[in-house]
């Protein structure tokens, strides 16, 4: 994964770059939050344990602490830098915060490839105060769907800086049509939604919304593949990453092949009228896509009510 450069790991944060050894001592002339949250995670991450401790967002159930294999979390981040080309040359951007899942991934994935990782602010606009991103290419971001959103609406003059990225991810949350539509009409450069939960550590698989490989279809990352149960549920095969051979999801999904599927809904969520299966985010998303298509943009809710005739029955 690491080219001939031979560059190593730093953390860049105004114009400054902090070494792993720097970083591992958190003593800064200017206490920043990410950096003193960078260094924190550096310095568990460097500890004698072979895990670490951290809450799930809630997806799958109850949040609840969970240890996290640091094994685990090597190979997760090995598997996305190679589907996404980074090494030792490239430049990323931490927005997110290192006391999340999403954000300790940024940090391992940088520690891994040897790269760049410069330290920005967790806010809606987080290209806002980046002055060094003017004059230097980045290219990673990670951003939950919100910040692409606000910067799209509130700062058309970053677009470029996000052009130049190889890859933009999106996570921690459900990409709106109203986004996609954004996306691909401001955003160049790939950029895809992830799929995933604190138990995969990060995602499994990555779905592209722009470009001409979009596609309505999630694709795993090297060396994962998938199957469903008997009620289409979607099965993950990662066991370096999950530590189990099989992990089944609440997720119902069409399954194309082994490495490619549709998400559909949380089983949780389904409707049985009458026995037949409705998923209601499925049905909120063509609603909203027919309504926009008309020029009309508002949230849909599809939810089930009791019926005498069909046991359940849509509503909207």
């Amino acid at each position: 994964m690491v080219s001939n450069g031979k560059k190593q790991f730093q953390i860049r944060h105004k114009g400054r770059n902090f070494t792993l050894k720097e970083m591992l001592k958190g003593i800064f002339e200017e206490a920043h939050p990410m950096l003193l949250d960078i260094s924190q995670f550096l310095q568990e991450w460097h500890n004698d344990s072979a895990y670490l401790l951290q809450k799930t967002s809630g997806s799958t159930g109850k949040p609840k602490e969970i240890s996290l294999l640091k094994a685990h979390m090597k190979a997760s981040a090995e598997a996305t830098l190679r589907k996404l080309s980074l090494n030792d040359q490239s430049t990323a951007l931490l927005s997110l915060s290192p006391q999340f899942i999403g954000g300790k991934m940024m940090i391992v994935r940088a520690l891994l490839g040897q790269y760049t990782l410069i330290a920005g602010s967790v806010s809606a606009k987080p290209l806002e105060d980046l002055e060094t991103l003017n004059s230097e290419a980045v290219d990673f971001f990670s951003f939950v769907p919100y910040q692409l959103q606000e910067t799209i609406k509130d700062r058309p003059e970053d677009i470029h800086l996000l052009n130049q990225a190889k890859a933009i991810i999106l996570g921690g949350a459900p990409v709106s049509n109203a986004l996609k539509e954004q996306i691909n009409q401001y955003i160049s450069a790939p950029c895809y939604s992830t799929y995933g939960m604190t138990e995969t550590v990060s995602h499994v698989a990555l779905q592209m919304l722009n470009t001409k490989e979009a596609s309505q279809y999630f694709e795993a990352l090297p060396g994962i593949s998938f199957s469903t149960d008997t009620e289409n549920c979607l099965q993950i095969h990662a066991p370096e990453i999950t530590g189990k051979e099989t992990l089944t999801t609440n997720d119902i999904v069409d399954l194309l092949d082994d490495t490619h599927f549709k998400w559909l809904g949380r089983k949780d969520f389904v409707i049985n009228s009458g026995g037949v299966k409705l998923h209601p985010e499925e049905i909120e998303n063509e609603l909203q896509a027919l309504l926009q298509a008309r020029g009309q943009h508002c949230q849909i809710m599809a939810f089930g009510e009791p019926s005498q005739k069909w046991g359940e029955q849509l509503s909207i």
